[in-house]
């Protein structure tokens, strides 16, 4: 796993991302810490295939007394796979 860290230029904020990079795909995390427009925490997670598509992603804002949060997952139906015995959806067609 590599870590990065980085400031913003714009605004007062820094970054730090740890990323894991193999054939299985890519995991990504990161804390993000701002300033504007008010106090934040931001934590993010990505998650891809072997095939760099978008498997997860999870992102959590927190600050003083709010926190929000949006996870985007793959189902088996979006990957064209079979869940439970079901049917693959078909391409759209132009």
């Amino acid at each position: 796993m590599r870590r990065y860290v980085w400031t913003r230029d714009d605004l007062a904020g820094v970054e730090q991302c740890e990323l894991a990079l193999g054939s299985a795909g890519l995991v990504a995390r990161s804390v993000a810490i701002g300033l504007a427009p008010v106090p934040y925490r931001l934590d993010l997670e990505l998650t891809t295939g072997a095939d760099w598509v978008t498997q997860r992603l999870s992102l959590t804002a927190r600050g003083d007394g709010w926190t929000r949060r949006l996870i985007l997952e793959r189902s088996a139906w979006d990957l064209g796979r079979k869940p439970l015995g079901g049917r693959a959806w078909a391409a759209a067609g132009p």
